[in-house]
Protein backbone atom coordinates (compact mmCIF):
# COMPACT_ATOMS: atom_id res chain seq x y z
CA UNK A 1 0.00 0.00 0.00
CA UNK A 2 2.73 2.41 0.55
CA UNK A 3 4.05 2.48 -3.00
CA UNK A 4 0.74 2.97 -4.09
CA UNK A 5 -0.05 6.05 -2.27
CA UNK A 6 2.94 7.29 -3.26
CA UNK A 7 1.52 6.87 -6.68
CA UNK A 8 -1.47 8.73 -5.14
CA UNK A 9 0.49 11.50 -4.14
CA UNK A 10 2.26 12.30 -7.12
CA UNK A 11 -1.88 12.07 -8.73
CA UNK A 12 -2.86 14.42 -6.15
CA UNK A 13 0.51 17.19 -7.28
CA UNK A 14 -1.51 16.77 -10.88
CA UNK A 15 -5.33 17.16 -9.14
CA UNK A 16 -5.95 14.03 -11.26
CA UNK A 17 -9.02 12.97 -10.27
CA UNK A 18 -7.63 8.96 -10.69
CA UNK A 19 -5.96 9.45 -7.52
CA UNK A 20 -9.30 9.50 -5.63
CA UNK A 21 -10.62 6.04 -7.26
CA UNK A 22 -6.97 4.19 -6.42
CA UNK A 23 -6.76 5.77 -3.30
CA UNK A 24 -10.43 3.74 -2.53
CA UNK A 25 -8.90 0.54 -4.10
CA UNK A 26 -5.49 1.87 -2.04
CA UNK A 27 -7.83 1.81 1.30
CA UNK A 28 -8.65 -1.94 0.79
CA UNK A 29 -5.19 -2.58 0.76
CA UNK A 30 -4.95 -0.70 4.01
CA UNK A 31 -7.47 -2.69 5.72
CA UNK A 32 -6.20 -6.08 5.26
CA UNK A 33 -2.02 -4.86 6.56
CA UNK A 34 -3.65 -2.77 9.20
CA UNK A 35 -5.71 -6.43 10.30
CA UNK A 36 -3.02 -7.87 9.75
CA UNK A 37 -0.95 -6.12 12.53
CA UNK A 38 -3.79 -5.98 14.90
CA UNK A 39 -4.13 -2.21 14.30
CA UNK A 40 -8.16 -2.85 14.14
CA UNK A 41 -9.01 1.38 14.62
CA UNK A 42 -6.87 2.18 11.47
CA UNK A 43 -8.51 -0.98 9.95
CA UNK A 44 -11.96 0.46 10.67
CA UNK A 45 -11.08 3.66 9.80
CA UNK A 46 -9.79 2.36 6.29
CA UNK A 47 -12.85 0.06 5.26
CA UNK A 48 -15.27 2.70 6.80
CA UNK A 49 -14.64 6.04 6.06
CA UNK A 50 -11.51 6.29 3.88
CA UNK A 51 -12.27 3.88 1.01
CA UNK A 52 -16.01 4.73 0.66
CA UNK A 53 -14.87 9.01 1.57
CA UNK A 54 -11.92 8.13 -1.59
CA UNK A 55 -14.91 6.43 -3.95
CA UNK A 56 -17.68 9.55 -3.35
CA UNK A 57 -14.57 11.97 -4.19
CA UNK A 58 -14.09 10.15 -7.11
CA UNK A 59 -17.63 10.43 -8.48
CA UNK A 60 -17.61 14.21 -7.15
CA UNK A 61 -15.02 15.21 -8.71
CA UNK A 62 -15.86 13.24 -12.00
CA UNK A 63 -18.92 16.02 -12.40
CA UNK A 64 -16.13 18.51 -13.06
CA UNK A 65 -13.69 17.00 -14.54
CA UNK A 66 -11.34 18.70 -16.87
CA UNK A 67 -9.47 16.31 -18.94
CA UNK A 68 -7.68 13.91 -16.61
CA UNK A 69 -7.70 16.81 -13.96
CA UNK A 70 -10.61 18.65 -11.87
CA UNK A 71 -11.66 21.68 -11.20
CA UNK A 72 -11.47 22.68 -7.55
CA UNK A 73 -14.63 24.23 -6.00
CA UNK A 74 -14.93 25.95 -2.68
CA UNK A 75 -17.17 24.13 -0.71
CA UNK A 76 -19.98 26.08 0.89
CA UNK A 77 -20.81 26.71 4.94
CA UNK A 78 -23.27 23.43 4.84
CA UNK A 79 -21.21 21.35 3.34
CA UNK A 80 -17.71 22.18 5.59
CA UNK A 81 -20.11 20.98 8.81
CA UNK A 82 -21.36 18.35 7.16
CA UNK A 83 -17.67 17.39 6.32
CA UNK A 84 -16.58 17.77 9.42
CA UNK A 85 -19.27 16.36 11.48
CA UNK A 86 -18.78 13.46 9.40
CA UNK A 87 -15.10 12.48 10.27
CA UNK A 88 -15.15 13.71 14.54
CA UNK A 89 -18.28 11.17 14.33
CA UNK A 90 -16.91 8.79 12.49
CA UNK A 91 -13.21 8.43 14.23
CA UNK A 92 -15.38 9.00 17.67
CA UNK A 93 -17.69 5.58 16.20
CA UNK A 94 -14.51 4.29 15.28
CA UNK A 95 -12.39 4.49 18.55
CA UNK A 96 -15.43 3.90 20.99
CA UNK A 97 -16.23 0.74 19.10
CA UNK A 98 -12.37 -0.48 19.06
CA UNK A 99 -11.80 0.72 22.36
CA UNK A 100 -14.75 -0.66 24.11
CA UNK A 101 -12.71 -3.00 26.64
CA UNK A 102 -10.13 -0.12 27.41
CA UNK A 103 -12.33 3.00 27.14
CA UNK A 104 -12.23 6.00 24.40
CA UNK A 105 -8.50 6.85 23.64
CA UNK A 106 -7.29 10.53 24.13
CA UNK A 107 -5.15 10.00 20.92
CA UNK A 108 -8.69 10.05 18.76
CA UNK A 109 -8.93 14.02 19.85
CA UNK A 110 -5.45 14.18 17.81
CA UNK A 111 -7.12 12.06 14.59
CA UNK A 112 -10.13 13.74 14.88
CA UNK A 113 -7.97 17.33 14.44
CA UNK A 114 -5.90 15.21 11.66
CA UNK A 115 -9.53 14.74 9.84
CA UNK A 116 -10.40 18.21 9.98
CA UNK A 117 -7.30 19.54 8.78
CA UNK A 118 -8.01 16.82 5.34
CA UNK A 119 -11.99 18.46 5.65
CA UNK A 120 -9.69 21.99 5.10
CA UNK A 121 -7.61 20.63 2.69
CA UNK A 122 -10.47 19.64 0.50
CA UNK A 123 -11.80 23.02 0.27
CA UNK A 124 -9.59 25.49 -0.60
CA UNK A 125 -9.58 26.45 -4.14
CA UNK A 126 -6.19 28.83 -3.28
CA UNK A 127 -3.18 26.33 -3.80
CA UNK A 128 -0.78 27.82 -1.06
CA UNK A 129 -3.74 27.33 1.59
CA UNK A 130 -4.39 24.05 0.03
CA UNK A 131 -0.73 23.12 0.86
CA UNK A 132 -0.63 24.53 4.36
CA UNK A 133 -3.53 22.12 4.77
CA UNK A 134 -2.06 19.12 3.37
CA UNK A 135 1.01 19.44 5.50
CA UNK A 136 -0.48 20.25 8.44
CA UNK A 137 -2.55 16.71 7.70
CA UNK A 138 0.46 14.99 7.61
CA UNK A 139 2.46 16.27 10.53
CA UNK A 140 -0.89 15.59 12.63
CA UNK A 141 -0.86 11.87 10.98
CA UNK A 142 3.00 11.22 12.08
CA UNK A 143 2.30 13.18 15.19
CA UNK A 144 -0.80 10.21 15.73
CA UNK A 145 1.21 7.90 14.86
CA UNK A 146 4.49 8.00 17.12
CA UNK A 147 2.34 9.05 19.43
CA UNK A 148 0.40 5.63 19.32
CA UNK A 149 3.38 3.78 18.62
CA UNK A 150 1.65 2.94 14.99
CA UNK A 151 5.44 2.31 13.41
CA UNK A 152 3.86 0.90 9.91
CA UNK A 153 1.59 4.11 9.49
CA UNK A 154 4.14 6.55 10.56
CA UNK A 155 6.54 5.12 7.65
CA UNK A 156 4.16 5.47 5.17
CA UNK A 157 2.69 9.10 6.84
CA UNK A 158 6.60 10.16 6.41
CA UNK A 159 7.28 8.71 3.28
CA UNK A 160 3.74 10.73 1.87
CA UNK A 161 4.59 14.26 3.23
CA UNK A 162 8.73 14.05 2.32
CA UNK A 163 6.98 13.22 -0.75
CA UNK A 164 3.93 15.35 -1.26
CA UNK A 165 6.75 18.27 -0.32
CA UNK A 166 9.01 16.85 -2.96
CA UNK A 167 5.74 16.96 -5.35
CA UNK A 168 5.36 20.90 -4.77
CA UNK A 169 9.08 21.68 -4.92
CA UNK A 170 9.08 19.76 -8.20
CA UNK A 171 5.35 21.30 -9.46
CA UNK A 172 6.90 25.13 -8.65
CA UNK A 173 10.32 24.43 -10.26
CA UNK A 174 8.42 23.14 -13.47
CA UNK A 175 6.06 26.00 -13.26
CA UNK A 176 8.54 28.46 -12.94
CA UNK A 177 10.07 27.34 -16.20
CA UNK A 178 7.30 27.15 -17.96
CA UNK A 179 6.81 31.02 -17.23
CA UNK A 180 10.01 31.89 -18.19
CA UNK A 181 9.33 30.75 -21.90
Amino acid sequence: PLYVSLVIGLLQSKASRYASLLGSANSLLYTVVYASLSLYANAAYALLASFPLQLLTFFRWKKNAYKHSTKFQRLNKKQWIFLAAAFTLSFVVVNLVVGMSGGFDPLCLLAIAACLTFVMEIGQENGAKYRFWVICNSVLWCAYDILSKAWPSMFTHICLLVFTIAGMIIHDRKTKNEVKE
